[in-house]
């Protein structure tokens, strides 16, 4: 990946599985790299990982490339606040998932899954998108 983020680095404090269930007899896993069709990743993602029953969690899918209004922000594709231990359902949803939507022409993009700890439970309503949002510059993200 020296490529993509010369000497950035990321440390993985709490290892997820992330997979698309795409129809009745294959899954998808998401890896470092690998490639998913658009049309595998047409439903939200199962994502798995230990927990501690009592603890809190922020779960977020973002592309970093899929903005097409702006090259300097992300665009937000799922957003779930205030997991209670690694029940991603028990959790708030702040931003509905929107399936992958590649323009022809731009070649691979990125999708980026990431898990922050809280430290106790929080206020999102200002972060809270429409169920129904799907327009680009509500989802742009940084």
């Amino acid at each position: 990946f020296n490529d993509l983020f010369g000497t950035a680095f990321f440390y993985n404090s709490t290892p997820m599985a992330v997979s698309f269930d795409y129809d009745d007899e294959f899954v998808t896993p998401v890896f470092f790299g690998n490639i998913i069709p658009p049309s595998e990743a047409a439903l939200p993602p199962f994502v798995e990982f230990e927990s501690d029953s009592d603890s809190l969690w922020t779960l977020v899918m973002t592309s970093p490339d899929g903005n097409l209004e702006d090259n300097n922000r992300e665009c937000l594709h799922w957003m779930v606040g205030n997991i209670s231990g690694s029940d991603i359902e028990s959790g708030e949803t702040l931003c509905n998932y929107l399936q992958p939507f590649p323009v022809n022409g731009v070649g691979y993009l990125r999708y980026v899954f990431l898990l922050y700890k809280q430290n106790k439970k929080l206020d999102f309503s200002a972060l809270k998108r429409s169920p129904n949002c799907r327009s680009l510059s509500e989802r742009s993200f940084s």
